[in-house]
């Protein structure tokens, strides 16, 4: 598969990789910006969780 990209696009997003610039991921953004976002924090409320594995008792209250 063969897409293209201009330099701008790169320099805009400090990125190189052609994953990143893949036109699935153009599409996705397409669809996505029909709906409001907004950043992770205004939207849930973040709590500790209960880690019952390995490291459980390097968390502190």
């Amino acid at each position: 598969m063969i897409f293209n990209k201009n330099f701008f696009q790169y320099q805009k997003v400090n990125r190189l990789d052609a994953e990143y610039f893949s036109p699935k991921y153009d599409e996705i953004i397409k669809l996505m910006s029909k709906y409001k976002t907004d950043v992770l924090i205004n939207i849930v409320d973040i709590k500790k969780s209960i880690e019952l594995g390995p490291g459980s008792d390097s968390y502190i209250d």
